[in-house]
């Protein structure tokens, strides 16, 4: 309810476990001393706007791109919506096959492939929350986990991850499937624009 220039003060109880360096944390990763008092926090409203969304006109539609009116652009999302769908049916069929793989594989894992999948699991891990912009040492203390907790909790992941491997590495041995050079392509491009990495840093990968 508050107009542009209008200012307003109100209470917050912070929780008992805040934490936040720009309000006194502490780098030991023990609770702000702020944590479990009532703040009182003084605001002023800039600015007050309303979205208003555009009539879905022809020619408002030939401005978002290639389209040539509404009903163009209806097909094109359907379009969209379908090829979504069927990505995420045969990526669940995927993970179904790769867990009867996982399932019916016996044999004894040597341990090596078994903390290297971890290592890359963290690794993994890490890519992630430092492409959401967050800090990996951050994430853990928000967790109150150490990298050594996460791997314990892994494990048996770990192993599962290495067995469909080993398993599919057999079967591409044995019924002679090889990659092409444009599936490799494809692959090594997919995996660049996940890596979230910096052009100067994509410059430097070996081909």
């Amino acid at each position: 309810g508050m107009k542009a220039g209008e200012m307003k003060e109100f209470l917050v109880k912070l929780p008992d476990n805040f934490q936040d360096k720009n309000l006194a944390g502490r780098p030991d990763g023990r609770a702000s001393p702020l944590a479990g008092k009532n703040i009182t926090f003084k605001t002023r409203m800039n600015l007050v706007q309303e979205r208003k969304l555009p009539e879905l006109t022809d020619e408002f539609v030939k401005g978002l791109g290639k389209f040539s009116g509404v009903e163009n652009l209806r097909i094109s999302i359907n379009k969209g919506i379908m090829l979504e769908k069927e990505r995420k049916e045969k990526e669940r069929v995927r993970i179904k096959i790769a867990d009867e793989i996982a399932t019916k594989t016996s044999g004894e894992i040597p341990e090596i492939l078994i903390n290297a999948e971890l290592e890359k699991m963290v690794s993994e891990l890490k890519n992630g929350v430092e492409r959401m912009g967050l800090k990996f040492e951050e994430y853990l203390s928000n967790l109150k986990k150490n990298v050594n907790d996460l791997k314990l909790g892994w494990v048996k992941d770990a192993e599962r991850r290495v067995k469909i491997a080993l398993a599919l590495r057999e079967i591409a041995k044995r019924e002679l499937i090889e990659p092409n050079e444009e599936e490799v392509q494809q692959e090594a491009d997919r995996f660049i624009i996940q890596s979230g990495l910096k052009p100067e840093e994509i410059r430097k990968i070996d081909k």
